[in-house]
């Protein structure tokens, strides 16, 4: 059995390091909604998925561009 430590390193080394933000930061801009988004996503589940959704939906509304 791996130790509690060994396990976040490992997951470290398997993460590539590329500097690239999530395609959905397209939409969600600000750093608070990032951290919803992120938050909102760890959840499972049909409804959490749709709640999911509706989040992405409103923020890229939000900052459409309105002349």
């Amino acid at each position: 059995m791996a130790a509690a430590g060994s396990f976040s390193v490992q997951m470290l080394a398997n993460t590539p390091m590329t500097g690239h933000q999530p395609r959905v930061y397209r939409w969600v801009k600000t750093e608070c909604g990032q951290a919803k988004y992120a938050e909102l996503a760890a959840r499972t589940g049909v409804l959490a998925r749709l709640r999911l959704a509706w989040f992405v939906l409103m923020a890229a509304l939000r900052d459409w561009p309105l002349p």
